[in-house]
């Protein structure tokens, strides 16, 4: 399971994230990169710390598609 810390604070607001979940979201992001014609393509991810990056970085995995991450300041 991965788990953020949304405040930063172990006490504070969390977001979970378990694997079943995690390979839904990236199956889905994979299947969709591939239809859409972007395997063997860069994507640069841009998001701001959560577990929205998680999935799109192993989505381009499961996509065949090399993940770019840059992070994003809100």
């Amino acid at each position: 399971m991965y788990r953020f810390l949304a405040t930063g604070d172990v006490d504070g607001e969390t977001v979970e994230l378990t694997y079943g979940d995690l390979e839904r979201q990236s199956l889905a992001i994979g299947t969709w990169l591939q239809a859409a014609g972007y395997s063997n393509s860069r994507a640069l991810l841009l998001y701001p710390p959560g577990l929205d990056f998680v999935s799109s970085f192993y989505g381009c995995l499961a996509g065949a598609v090399v993940a770019v991450p840059h992070h994003c300041r809100v």
